[in-house]
């Protein structure tokens, strides 16, 4: 992506709207320890290649920090992300 501008600034301006919204939630966020538990289960989903679980475990952790509940259509779009790419040979 560095040698295109255009992305670039689109991800730049991505990260510093992320790391506002976790400056925002700060006092809402879980014990370090409950972090580290969610990202060692994400790691370990990956290493397994369980998308299902990583899926899960994904929604689960953007539900409880950005405080989404279970809004339906954020999760259908999460779920979305994992459905399979159509082989177009």
């Amino acid at each position: 992506m560095s040698r295109n501008a255009e992305l670039y600034e689109l991800q730049k301006k991505l990260y510093l709207k992320i790391e506002f919204v976790q400056a925002c939630n700060y006092s809402n966020v879980e014990t370090d320890e409950e972090q580290y538990r969610q990202h060692k289960e994400m790691i370990k989903a990956l290493y397994e290649r369980n998308e299902k679980q990583l899926v899960s475990v994904l929604t689960l952790h953007i539900e409880k920090f950005h405080n989404l509940k279970s809004d339906p259509a954020i999760n259908e779009n999460i779920q979305a992300l994992s459905a399979a790419v159509p082989n177009l040979k």
